[in-house]
């Protein structure tokens, strides 16, 4: 009522994932979506306190085209990302494409997950609902605390020139679309996307309301922003009459 535009998703991972989801679904009626994300498991001290928050948390998917609660490590499968990657196997994860993709788009399902390496995957089976239980004690949140606070502030040069992929799959009837999106330096391209997106949101030309990336700022301008800061946005599929992109 205030004509107030928030949009609190502005970095990575939320707007390579939504553009791959928006991309990947168009023309089609209520898809089933996986989304996979491939990054370095290295980071700033920050982002390894947010992603153990978020692995022992609760998010959300879409089942039926309704959202559902979930929780890290409850499924896995292998994931068919392209090369260099190859088929990998991954865990599902609550992140927060599992919630934003449907603020804005009509789907049937939406599982999000992360790929890991064998003893990762073992670790996250057996390990997260130990975490849990420490993490809900002071002195497990004080532990956890220290054992961060020991690690170096955040990655080097090398560490930020990583590569990450973000893959969103789409089905529906006879039609299927694969967008796989790269690039570097998560922190440099959120520090970026949320300067950009600032001046948008200022200059008015977004609806008022809680919005999702894609939503608030528009998929062609998203992912021009996108290219124009080194990441790639590659689209496979076939349509409804075995046609492919």
């Amino acid at each position: 009522a205030a004509g107030i535009a928030i949009c609190p998703s502005m970095g990575f991972d939320e707007v390579p994932s939504d553009v791959a989801v928006s991309l990947a679904v168009e023309d089609m009626d209520e898809p089933d979506v996986i989304v996979t994300f491939a990054a370095p498991s290295s980071g700033s001290q920050g982002t390894i306190r947010s992603a153990l928050g978020t692995l022992t948390s609760s998010g959300w998917r879409v089942e039926g085209g309704r959202l559902v609660e979930t929780t890290t490590g409850q499924r896995d499968r292998w994931a068919p990302l392209p090369p260099p990657l190859g088929v990998r196997r991954s865990v599902n994860a609550p992140l927060s494409i599992g919630r934003i993709a449907p603020m804005h788009l009509d789907l049937h399902s939406v599982n999000v997950f992360m790929t890991t390496a064998e003893p990762q995957r073992v670790a996250v089976k057996a390990g997260l609902p130990l975490a849990k239980v420490a993490l809900s004690t002071a002195a497990g949140r004080s532990l956890a605390e220290s054992v961060i606070g020991r690690l170096p502030e955040g990655p080097g040069p090398k560490g930020r020139a990583k590569k990450w992929t973000v893959m969103a799959e789409a089905r529906a009837g006879g039609m299927w679309r694969n967008v796989v999106v790269t690039g570097e330096d998560v922190y440099g391209l959120t520090s970026e996307l949320l300067a950009s997106a600032a001046e948008r949101l200022c200059a008015g030309t977004t609806d008022a309301g809680v919005l999702a990336p894609v939503a608030a700022m528009g998929l062609d301008w998203l992912q021009k922003e996108l290219t124009d800061r080194g990441v790639s946005v590659d689209v496979y599929g076939v349509d409804a009459a075995g046609r492919g992109d």
